[in-house]
């Protein structure tokens, strides 16, 4: 039986171009749990791991420049607490239909955002500042809104930087743990949580 969420947290690895140089993919992965404060302690037992001399200089954990002991510690952590689920959508750029970045966002993060709601009464959901302009952020979060009444259930959205916020920066360690097996073909790391994912949706039309 899967354990009780009510709060989860929503990055993404990857980007929106099109260029030769851009990836294929983007994936949008939340982080679900009955208590923030259990994503919270996580980031703070990982950051002991770090040297001091390291650790003062990083205000926030990411994935990208984390030392692979580092990526590894906090992932067994999340994989080993019972109050963590994931949910994850996986976009192929190559295959699926969207016109604008705004499109592929949106795309990406309703698909992760609804089967996180689907398995739980209602939901806080915290998304990653993608959008820096306080319309664009009213704009997304009431499109998202509306297409989620059909499940009629309680959800509120925000936004929020990573660096004030660690179930975010736990966020942003899963998506890019997908994508590195997605995009590259590298599994270490989503193989570490892979038990942890509830709904994994590949979008390629």
């Amino acid at each position: 039986m899967h354990t009780t969420i009510s709060h989860a947290a929503f990055d993404e690895s990857g980007d929106t171009g099109n260029a030769d140089q851009s990836s294929r993919f983007i994936v949008v992965a939340g982080i679900a749990c009955n208590r923030f404060e259990t994503l919270n302690q996580i980031v703070l037992r990982t950051r002991k791991d770090i040297h001091h001399k390291k650790r003062d200089s990083l205000p926030e954990l990411k994935a990208f420049i984390a030392e692979p002991r580092i990526t590894k510690k906090l992932l067994t952590r999340i994989a080993e607490e019972p109050d963590t689920q994931i949910f994850t959508s996986i976009v192929d750029k190559r295959k699926a239909s969207f016109e604008t970045p705004n499109d592929l966002y949106y795309l990406a993060y309703s698909t992760a955002i609804r089967a996180a709601l689907q398995q739980t009464a209602s939901l806080n959901a915290v998304l990653d500042m993608f959008y820096t302009r306080h319309h664009q952020q009213a704009q997304f979060i009431d499109k998202l809104l509306k297409s989620l009444t059909d499940l009629n259930k309680p959800i509120a959205v925000t936004f929020d930087r990573s660096h004030n916020n660690r179930p975010l920066q736990i966020a942003d360690f899963v998506a890019w743990s997908i994508f590195q097996h997605v995009e590259h073909g590298n599994s270490v790391y989503r193989d570490i949580i892979a038990h942890k994912i509830i709904a994994e949706q590949t979008i390629t039309r």
